[in-house]
């Protein structure tokens, strides 16, 4: 592809303006060896009373939408180009008529809305207004396998042509599995900016998919062989993080995702927006995947900085830092703060994906205040000395619980993350982590049930107590003991979940302390809402 190539010229395509419209929207591309490609959040597709000017969208939470982005300006920069409105209108005129698509939405998990049935829509109007794409990339995480390998399925029906590629976690974890569960011609694993290029490039020349199966020397791609089986290369991960292209925000109308429900529970600004400045973290604990690598990468203060003063000059006025490990490196950490004190009007920032607890120190919180933090997370997982060595995770539990402290202090809404259930823990390890949470001074917290997720450490742990467990991505849900395979039975390890929520958020203080630092008090009814439903119900 020529280097430097800019998309053709044309407005974005945009999803339809209806009044009931719930969708947001997929990107599409052509590359200059002609290979068209789809690029959207499978894991989130619902079509609810859509009137088409695109019809392929989905509802999802930006921090879905960052990566997502930042591999559409990889595209861009590599000289692919985006179809322009024009040329999709043309095709709905073909058509003959505006087409409205009615598919219910299920509200299953709070990050956006997830479509369980009816594909079919979907897939006719993929064939009939984006002709027949020659590559279709899904994002597979564990919890949507099933979905995604019934899209799989029906875009095979569609057209047996149309090569599908599978990203993110699962195939990631489950490198050769992913073929078992989805009908996929090739999956990448780890990062994908260099990865799907690489893929849409050798496509339209012809030069993939390889007969031998190989992967051609392309770092993290691996393809469907004869027999079903793979090999897949090992990924390549991107060292300089300052080289990648800043998140291709002018091609979304990122103003249908304001205020959409997302994974930090509420917004004080729902003009909000998901940044990741590092990737890749050290720390082996034993639950946790391994999609971005245990190198720990950092972009620098400056890049970033540019990223967020580009989303302040496009409206935003929320950041959510989601790295996994954002305050590793505490003086680039601190400095970055710094620097988004300085922005006026003043933003408002959170750190849903919780931050190294014991890394902290009163100075960042201070910082993170006068920068506009009004919620952080704190990933303590258990308070048993011996598992917190088991699992690796290896925290300070003294200083965390100081920290939280602070932030208490400072004003700043504290929320937990637990996990109960892990391979040899005792109910009275699970009590003792919930007695950690109540005597906090956290605002908010969730009690996770331990999940077995294959390509981890714990998933080896609980198969090598119990060898018989099944594994089924359909059954992962972080509120349901759905496998036998805890210490307790498992119906035991729900009901420690469900009197965890109720004792922790029916304490009338910690209410009252809560309603105090709330950006929004409706926001608790909301909130009500879920925990009622996922954890006192147990739904996930």
């Amino acid at each position: 592809m020529r280097e430097g190539a800019r998309p053709t010229e044309g407005k974005p395509i945009r999803a339809g303006r209806g009044r009931d419209n719930a969708a947001g929207k997929a990107t599409a591309f052509r590359t200059d060896a002609g290979t068209l490609v789809l690029l959207e959040q499978s894991r989130l597709l619902p079509l609810v009373h859509l009137r088409v000017t695109l019809r392929t969208g989905s509802v999802c939470d930006p921090r879905g939408m960052e990566g997502l982005s930042r591999i559409t300006a990889r595209l861009v920069r590599m000289g692919t180009r985006k179809l322009c409105a024009e040329e999709v209108d043309r095709r709905i005129e073909e058509l003959g008529a505006d087409l409205t698509v009615r598919c219910a939405p299920s509200y299953t998990d709070f990050s956006g809305l997830v479509l369980e049935q009816n594909l079919e829509p979907f897939v006719e109007l993929l064939g009939r207004l984006i002709a027949r794409p020659a590559l279709r990339a899904a994002d597979l995480r564990y919890q949507k396998g099933k979905t995604v390998a019934e899209i799989a399925e029906q875009v095979r029906q569609l057209d047996p042509g149309i090569h599908i590629a599978l990203g993110g976690p699962l195939p990631s974890s489950m490198r050769r599995e992913s073929f078992e569960r989805v009908d996929a011609d090739s999956i990448a694993v780890g990062e994908g900016e260099r990865t799907i290029v690489a893929l849409a490039d050798g496509l339209g020349s012809g030069r993939f998919p390889p007969r031998d199966g190989s992967s051609d020397g392309v770092p993290g791609l691996g393809f469907r062989g004869r027999n079903g089986s793979s090999e897949v290369s090992e990924p390549g991960y991107i060292e300089q993080m300052d080289e990648l292209p800043l998140p291709a925000w002018d091609l979304l109308d990122i103003s249908r995702y304001y205020g959409r429900a997302n994974f930090n529970f509420f917004l004080k600004n729902p003009r909000y927006m998901s940044v990741m400045t590092t990737r890749g973290c050290p720390y082996r604990c034993a639950y946790c995947h391994n999609v971005l690598g245990k190198r720990f990468r950092k972009r620098s203060v400056d890049h970033v900085m540019r990223e967020i003063h580009a989303l302040v000059r496009m409206g935003i006025g929320e950041i959510h830092f989601i790295d996994d490990s954002f305050n590793l490196d505490l003086d680039r950490a601190k400095a970055i703060l710094n620097e988004v004190a300085r922005i006026r009007p003043r933003l408002a920032l959170a750190f849903p994906n919780g931050l190294r607890s014991d890394r902290l120190d009163e100075e960042f919180l201070v910082k993170a205040r006068a920068a506009g933090a009004y919620k952080i997370n704190f990933a303590v997982e258990t308070a048993s000395e011996r598992l917190q060595t088991k699992i690796r995770k290896n925290l300070d539990l003294e200083k965390v619980r100081e920290m939280i402290a602070i932030n208490d202090r400072l004003g700043i809404i504290g929320h937990g993350f637990f996990m109960l259930g892990f391979p040899t823990e005792t109910e009275q390890e699970m009590q003792t982590t919930v007695q950690y949470a109540l005597d906090s001074r956290l605002h908010t917290a969730n009690f996770f049930v331990v999940q077995p997720f294959e390509g981890t450490d714990i998933y080896e742990m609980f198969r090598e107590q119990r060898p018989e467990m099944f594994n089924d991505a359909g059954q992962f849900d972080y509120y349901q003991a759905n496998f036998e395979i805890y210490e307790i039975p498992a119906e035991r390890v729900q009901q420690i979940v469900k009197d965890a929520h109720r004792r922790f958020f029916l304490e009338p203080w910690r209410a009252l302390r809560l309603l105090r630092l709330m950006p929004h008090k409706t926001s608790l009814i909301d909130g009500a809402v879920r925990l009622a439903y996922r954890g006192f119900l147990g739904k996930g």
